[in-house]
């Protein structure tokens, strides 16, 4: 793999573009919002029964292809810092020091190679106008490219409808679903059998219908859309499979032999369902997008590893990560008094979780309860410090839903750029809202979000 080529967008600016236009332009976009955020909204489920956004994330063109690219470049950082300590997933599994069966459906003999790079959301927060990159989710699982979508879709036929489109230029990225699911084409090549089944799993909660089936027939656009992509697809629960006495997996009692993996390989509950497809992909009867390898990679151990190996970087590689990688060590003795002392600046965080799951912040932790979690952290294994990001805290636009009132705040904002194929598709964003918390998870009532361009 060639050495990173330093992304060529300069960052410093805490604006995104939305500052760049007009008073009355804003003016414009914000009343559209307040007029329509019901149809707005209509099709993007949420936990937050409170407020919605009343317009999406406004980036300049530019800013959004130079995140896309910073991103593109740290994926491959963390490959190759991985390929430095390990040839084979397995090895990497143990230089992780993830436990043998703790990832499901992972074959230690998979080589690590450039292909698990296929699919990445990474969650940054901007700093002073410059993208932290605190986590790195490397796997074909990636949420929220469907709401994201929907929202900024939604946006702009009002935008279009009210004149806003024709008369400031505002446009939707590429659309993170149809990115994937050229992706998936692709990864397809020239098989005959274009019937792809992608599996989910229901236990981990889905804001949306609540009954299993009437979920698959909320995801109808998505499976038409694989159509007009070249294949088949075919929305299906992990728990609902099962495997026939020919070791082939079964969707509906039919055989199928490609897999989108939209589920978590090492949070997935057991079920009769698990079992048969671990079985099949034991048989090696059927293909993943993408394999549980690309899990590993999510490792946030792998953003310490990046720190780890400064000296062995190229210059340009070693500025990217002290520019865009908050410095992330892994918690040990050595390291507990350091994580006391800087208590306020730092987070602890669990290495392999996910989901904001077990995350601390030390500024909001007092001192007895930040030492109690450090201790427990070191005695027990697999947590990071990473330097706390102070972000800048984003201007938005809220209704109210109960009144329909516009209220002004300035929130945290967790930005998801999507790499398929290391193409530039749209992005994730999960933002705050007035009176709520720092942690940007969507169960806990953070916003999704969407975006809109403006041409530079």
């Amino acid at each position: 793999m060639t050495a990173t080529v330093r992304p060529s967008y300069q960052w410093g600016s805490p604006g995104t573009g939305w500052e760049r236009l007009s008073d009355a332009d804003r003016a414009r976009i914000v009343a559209c919002g307040a007029r329509n955020w019901q149809p707005i909204h209509d099709n993007v489920p949420s936990y937050n029964d409170i407020w919605r956004p009343a317009r999406p994330v406004i980036m300049t063109a530019s800013a959004f292809a130079g995140l896309h690219e910073t991103a593109d470049q740290i994926g491959r950082l963390i490959l190759r810092s991985c390929q430095r300590r390990a040839r084979t997933a397995g090895e990497l599994r143990r230089a992780l020091g993830v436990a043998e069966g703790h990832i499901r459906l992972l074959d230690d003999t998979e080589p690590l190679t450039e292909e698990l790079l296929i699919s990445s959301r990474p969650d940054v927060f901007f700093s002073g106008g410059v993208p932290k990159f605190v986590e790195f989710n490397i796997d074909g699982a990636l949420g929220g490219a469907f709401d994201s979508d929907n929202l900024a879709a939604n946006f702009d036929r009002c935008y279009q409808a009210d004149g806003i489109t024709a008369d400031i230029g505002l446009y939707p990225p590429p659309s993170a679903v149809d990115g994937r699911l050229r992706t998936v084409a692709g990864w397809l090549g020239d098989s005959p059998d274009r019937r792809v089944a992608m599996v989910m799993d229901w236990t981990v909660g889905h804001a949306g219908p609540e009954d299993p089936a009437d979920f698959l027939d909320y995801l109808r656009p998505v499976v038409d859309r694989a159509a007009a992509a070249g294949f088949e697809l075919i929305p299906y629960w992990l728990h609902w499979l099962e495997i026939d006495d020919q070791q082939r997996l079964l969707v509906a009692g039919q055989p199928v032999a490609h897999v989108l993996r939209m589920f978590v390989p090492d949070t997935a509950p057991p079920s009769s369902g698990r079992d048969a497809i671990e079985a099949v992909v034991r048989a090696g009867n059927v293909r993943l997008f993408t394999s549980s390898a690309t899990w590993l990679l999510s490792n946030k151990l792998t953003l310490a590893w990046l720190w780890e190996d400064l000296a062995e970087w190229d210059p340009p590689d070693r500025e990217l990560v002290r520019a865009h990688i908050p410095r992330t060590v892994l918690l040990t003795t050595d390291q507990r008094a350091d994580a006391l002392a800087r208590r306020p600046e730092l987070v602890l965080k669990p290495h392999d979780g996910s989901s904001g799951r077990d995350v601390l912040l030390g500024w909001d932790t007092d001192p007895e309860q930040w030492q109690a979690a450090v201790d427990h952290a070191v005695e027990i294994g697999g947590f990071l410090i990473q330097d706390l990001v102070v972000d800048d805290l984003l201007p938005m636009e809220f209704i109210d839903m109960a009144s329909g009132a516009v209220v002004e705040h300035r929130v945290p904002c967790c930005y998801g750029p999507y790499l398929f194929g290391h193409r530039q598709c749209g992005g994730e964003l999960r933002m705050g809202f007035p009176g709520g918390g720092s942690i940007m998870n969507v169960g806990h009532g953070a916003l999704v979000n969407g975006f809109a361009l403006l041409p530079d």
